[in-house]
């Protein structure tokens, strides 16, 4: 609900009690009430193994339907699957290398 109109009454204790009334508009310009939302649900990258670091993955895309104020900028975390610190993700959204990728051979 975008507005709220308010009626207030108040009334003395006298004889004969005295009242007044006045009616309050309350708008509602905005709300954090919309998560920021992915433009996909999955995205993919490509890198070659033992490239130079800094090499641009993949670029995340997200937009948010509140009021600019609610919204960008963004702040992007990686929170599971970069245990040796390999990527990095910057305030723009960009996954790029952070250190050499080599294949690791397990025996």
């Amino acid at each position: 609900i975008s507005s709220y109109s308010l009626v207030i009454q108040a009334h003395d204790s006298g004889l004969p009690i005295l009242l007044s009334s006045a009616v309050v508009s309350v708008t509602v310009t905005d709300a954090n009430d919309n998560a920021p939302v992915f433009s996909q649900d999955v995205y993919w990258g490509l890198v070659q193994e033992g490239r130079r670091t800094g090499i641009e993955v993949v670029t995340l895309s997200v937009s948010d339907a509140d009021l600019p104020e609610n919204g960008p900028p963004f702040v992007f975390h990686i929170i599971q699957g970069n245990e040796n610190g390999e990527f990095h993700v910057d305030s723009a959204g960009v996954i790029s290398t952070a250190g050499r990728l080599f294949k690791t051979v397990q025996e």
